[in-house]
C-alpha cells in the first residue's frame, strides 16, 4: 500500500497538504461567494483568493441577450432572401427586369 501512496504522491503537482478551520457563518460566506464567482471547485477557489488576491466575475448576460437579438435578425433576413429566390423563380420575366 505505501507504494501506491508513493506513485500517487509524486504525480500530485500541490504535494503540501493546508488545513483550514472556519465556521458554519464563514463556510457559508465562501460558498456564496464561490456561486456569485460561478466556480464550482472550493480546494481552486480556496488558492485562487491568497495567490491573485481577487477574483473577476463578469457579467455577460447582456451578450447573452445580444446574441439572441442577432439570431432572430438573421433568422428574418434568411426567410426573406428565400421568399425573394422563390419569387424570382416563379416570375421569370421578373428576372430580366431587374438585371
Amino acid at each position: 500500500m505505501e507504494g501506491l501512496t508513493e506513485i500517487v504522491k509524486k504525480k500530485r503537482i500541490r504535494s503540501v497538504p493546508l488545513h483550514v478551520m472556519v465556521s458554519k457563518s464563514e463556510y457559508m460566506h465562501i460558498q456564496d461567494r464561490m456561486n456569485k464567482a460561478g466556480i464550482r471547485n472550493m480546494s481552486a477557489f480556496i488558492r485562487k483568493l491568497p495567490i491573485d488576491g481577487y477574483i473577476l466575475h463578469v457579467d455577460v448576460n447582456p451578450l447573452h441577450e445580444l446574441v439572441s437579438w442577432q439570431r432572430r435578425c438573421i433568422n428574418n433576413l434568411k426567410q426573406i432572401a428565400k421568399m425573394t429566390t422563390h419569387t424570382q423563380s416563379r416570375l421569370p420575366h421578373r428576372k430580366s427586369n431587374m438585371l
